[in-house]
């Protein structure tokens, strides 16, 4: 099973966010988006999984669920990976990420025991809007990113870390949540 450990948004921000990729979309760039109801917030992809690491990865949540209570973090700042200059990843960022890079360090922790890897690089909390395909229409993508550095999208309650599972179609990926655990 294809596996990763996110946090899900709300509707309001998932409908904040489908308005910006229709802005954003006008640009006519070579952009695969992604579908509004697939975006959540990555705290560690997991990829192909084994069966019998499933309840582990579950207890592994359960614990780190006990130890944070739950809390806002702003959806705001339009940006791109590696830079706004040469846009590959489009993303939403957050603010009060603290406590996520907290989450994720004890998590990547937890879940090197059971034989995933620890992430080699810094991990900057954001929302993955679409990925830049060919370099058409860029000019006139990286404008219309630069008008919407400010953008916000409200604020966002973490109150649960989601084990999803990704199985992946023609037609994109779809997921199926596994287990939510609420945080304390």
């Amino acid at each position: 099973m294809r596996l990763f450990i996110a946090v899900e948004l709300s509707k309001e921000i998932k409908k904040e966010l489908t308005a910006l990729e229709e802005k954003l979309k006008v640009c006519c760039a070579d952009v695969k988006w992604v579908k509004p109801d697939n975006i959540h917030l990555t705290l560690k992809f997991l990829g192909e999984t084994k069966e019998e690491q499933i309840e582990p990865i579950k207890t592994i949540l359960n614990g780190l669920a006990e130890k944070f209570k739950v809390f806002k973090t702003e959806i705001t700042g339009l940006g791109s990976f590696p830079s706004l200059k040469s846009p590959r990843v489009i993303w939403v960022g957050l603010n009060n990420v603290s406590i996520i890079l907290e989450m994720i360090r004890l998590l990547e922790d937890e879940l090197s025991k059971l034989g995933f890897p620890k992430e080699k690089r810094d991990f900057q909390p954001h929302l993955t809007l679409g990925r830049v395909r060919s370099p058409k229409n860029i000019d006139v993508l990286k404008e219309t990113l630069a008008k919407n550095l400010d953008f916000k999208a409200g604020v966002l309650e973490v109150k649960a870390l989601s084990l999803i599972e990704s199985k992946l179609t023609p037609s994109g990926p779809i997921y199926t949540t596994l287990q939510s655990t609420g945080l304390s």
